[in-house]
């Protein structure tokens, strides 16, 4: 009760009048939903008149190569693997749905009402108060992805392979009732459903209309759009949430037979789409919630709602021109093979998947997906090869990564070098940019003013990551605060300072001060530390010959401040004090030196950091430490000459 509490606390403390009274609202929506026991047959749905034609996507399915699906296992999610007692071969068993792998026990289902379930009260591990693990493990198989890959099969004409798509759906129905239990608790997954059960429909219609399936994914659909339009998220929480509602209104109301209703959910799925598009990806590219792999879940919700709404000939109206914008700055953020840094929060959502296979270059498959959408030549260094490329159509060829560019996206903050100094090639990335987006700033992470490098094709300064959400507690805090990142701290503290897993009890303010792409350097400031300290602390990166400075200062500082630099390491990479500088070395190989004022000092510790969700590994962290005031310090990253030089 008293995490509960906190996290309300923390939430209010975010909220506008009007959104504290759309949340009053919202409970006498919630109360009444509480009250109803209603099984899928009190579900009304209009039977007459055929689903939409989805002929174009099913041929999209048909065109998807059956080497995509190598590794598709439904028992496999977010580095987990689910017992195979809860699956019949291809198909599901009922108690796969609550099935929680890490405490290893079963999540509410139909016996209790959805928004009674306390889905934050989790644990990374089993604990002696019996809590759940992560709510997202429970989720991830009831977004029905297995589907997806059935559906490709389906539409290839494999026997069965519709059949086993409804078995899923099937067996997912008779376990939950229209608003009980955890999964109906979620509008992301709600819509996600929707995803699934929409290209099932699509590889197959004409087995899709037939009378024992076509009222079960009538009422399906119905009360997935149902929920989606009576919960919105709004205000606050309008983030990719609000993106996911927008997809499945519309799907729903594009795939359902053409009544009134379906009309209604297709409009507002279209404004939701049309309008988030121009808020969530601002005009230079960047993702406004400060996170490259949400920005290209986003993009992949709205691509997708275009896909289909084009097919149909009614597409929507600026979203194209977004993810162009978008796809170039994901582009730019590519090392040279494909990777982007783990900045801000990643859960490894997807939209359109394989089940089962992983997808470490998500950002770079996105990339490449828009090209294919857009009807354009490819902005992405590579070509993973997923699911979703495929069915976007995406071309052969891809781009040559510039081996010297400068690139400056003001709006969102981030300026993105490639360059060459001594014997090295490096990609350096800085980010001057917001927390995140809205009040809340759910998915940044207090990262202002920190920079991430990659050097001759790997990642030297990596970040942290994102490991778990609401069970990952005092360590997911640790992960989002300025210590866990490559800037610098004052006194120990966090430049933004978590409140709950997803808000913050302040919010630093950044600025862009300086930009020179000829011989390039770049400067930022934030105010995060003006409220205890009354200082903005400035940081200017510029190249020079051997490589990079980086200058740092206080600005308004009377006296000088203890503070800390921290730079997290690569796995692979080594780091060893030698006089006033840490050499840097990847398999007994210099590859750099970070040379340190006299007022500094140095030591390598063990730091930690998300390699993938649900997952924490051991890296080394340099940290740098002594006073700075208004005059500033400066360190040199210099590169390492080669043995051939």
């Amino acid at each position: 009760m008293l995490e509960r509490l906190r996290w309300y606390g923390a939430r209010l403390s975010t909220m506008s009048v009007p959104e504290i009274g759309h949340r009053v609202v919202e409970l006498g929506r919630k109360s009444r939903f509480r009250a109803e026991k209603r099984g899928w047959e009190a579900i009304s749905a209009d039977f007459s008149g055929a689903f939409a034609d989805l002929s174009d996507l099913r041929a999209r399915l048909r065109r998807v190569p059956l080497s995509c699906g190598a590794g598709f296992d439904p028992a496999q999610a977010l580095g987990r693997r689910w017992p195979s007692a809860h699956f019949d071969g291809a198909r599901p068993r009922e108690n796969l749905w609550f099935f929680d792998p890490i405490s290893e026990r079963s999540w509410p289902g139909a016996e209790q009402a959805a928004f009674d379930i306390d889905v934050r009260s989790t644990s990374a591990v089993p604990d002696e108060q019996r809590r759940y693990g992560d709510v997202k493990f429970v989720w991830e198989p009831a977004r029905l992805q297995a589907l997806h890959w059935l559906a490709v099969r389906a539409a290839h004409g494999e026997a069965g392979a519709f059949e086993d798509g409804m078995a899923w759906v099937r067996s997912w129905m008779a376990a939950n009732p229209p608003w009980r239990g955890v999964h109906w608790t979620s509008g992301i997954e709600i819509a996600l459903r929707i995803v699934s059960v929409t290209l099932l429909i699509a590889s197959d219609g004409a087995a899709a209309a037939r009378p024992e399936y076509r009222s079960e994914l009538l009422r399906f659909l119905t009360a997935h759009a149902i929920w989606l339009a009576r919960f919105p998220s709004l205000y606050s929480s309008a983030n990719n949430h609000r993106v996911a509602e927008g997809l499945g209104l519309l799907l729903a109301g594009l795939v359902l037979p053409g009544s009134q209703q379906a009309r209604a959910y297709t409009r507002e799925g279209r404004h939701i789409l049309e309008t988030e598009a121009e808020l969530q990806i601002l005009p230079d590219g960047v993702g406004a919630e400060q996170s490259p792999t949400y920005q290209g879940f986003t993009m992949e919700m709205l691509a997708l709602g275009q896909l289909v709404a084009r097919a149909l000939s009614r597409p929507l109206a600026g979203v194209d021109e977004r993810l162009r914008r978008g796809a170039a700055f994901l582009a730019a953020l590519q090392d040279d093979v494909g990777q982007v840094p783990a900045i801000g929060d990643d859960d490894e959502g997807r939209v359109v998947t394989c089940s089962g296979v992983p997808e470490p270059l998500y950002v770079a498959s996105i990339v490449h997906a828009m090209a294919g959408l857009l009807g354009e030549a490819s902005s992405s260094c590579v070509a993973p090869g997923y699911l979703r490329e495929a069915l976007f159509g995406a071309p052969d060829a891809v781009a040559r990564a510039s081996r010297r560019s400068f690139k400056d996206f003001a709006a969102g903050g981030y300026a993105v070098v490639r360059d060459e100094a001594v014997d090295h090639r490096y990609h350096l990335i800085f980010d001057r940019g917001p927390l995140g987006y809205l009040s809340l700033a759910a998915h940044g992470h207090a990262d202002a003013l920190a920079l991430w490098l990659n050097v001759d094709g790997q990642p030297l300064f990596i970040d942290a990551g994102t490991w778990l959400y609401h069970s990952g507690r005092e360590t997911r805090h640790e992960l989002r605060r300025s210590l866990a990142h490559n800037t610098l701290s004052i006194q120990g503290r966090s430049q933004s300072e978590p409140s709950s897993a997803f808000s913050w009890k302040n919010i630093a303010k950044t600025e862009v001060l300086f930009t020179s792409p000829q011989a390039w350097a770049v400067e930022g400031a934030h105010d995060g530390y003006l409220s205890a300290f009354g200082v903005r602390h400035a940081r200017r990166i510029a190249r020079n010959d051997a490589g990079f400075v980086i200058q740092d200062r206080l600005i308004g500082a009377r006296t000088p401040l203890a503070a800390t630099w921290n730079f997290l390491l690569a796995e692979d990479v080594a780091a060893k004090i030698v006089d006033a500088a840490v050499v840097l070395s990847r398999e007994g190989r210099p590859l750099a030196s970070i040379r340190l004022p006299a007022s500094l000092t140095a030591r390598v510790e063990q730091g930690t950091y998300a390699p993938q969700f649900g997952v924490l590994r051991e890296t080394q962290r340099i940290v740098l430490a002594g006073d700075i005031g208004e005059e500033g310090c400066m360190i040199a990253v210099s590169f390492a000459a080669t043995e051939n030089s």
